[in-house]
């Protein structure tokens, strides 16, 4: 689930807002207008083999292992690149490679 939390300070003495560390329901602070920070926990459905936002699968119900809070593809170039900074061969399926 994304949710969003207030970070702002004050921008002439660097102090904490009165809503500094609040969650909002979108990105914009209803309390200081501020932009409001994305959080989200990534949950990986074993049975569906898919991502979900929420720990429990919505479509088969099994709970979800928690993968990350951020998930981004990897390019065929962003890999070459991986495996020659960690001078290893990343092979398996996408699923094996999510968990690395």
């Amino acid at each position: 689930m994304i949710t969003y939390i207030c970070h702002n300070k004050n921008d002439k003495t660097g102090e904490n807002l009165p809503c500094t560390n609040n969650r909002c329901e979108t990105s914009i602070c209803p309390s200081c207008g501020g932009r409001a920070d994305a959080i989200s926990e990534i949950f990986w459905c074993p049975e569906c083999q898919v991502p979900i936002y929420e720990k429990t699968c919505p479509v088969c119900g099994q709970e979800g292992k928690k993968l990350t809070s951020d998930v981004r593809p990897v390019f065929p170039e962003e890999r070459l690149l991986l495996e020659i900074i960690l001078k290893k061969i990343l092979s398996g399926t996408a699923t094996e490679i999510i968990i690395l």
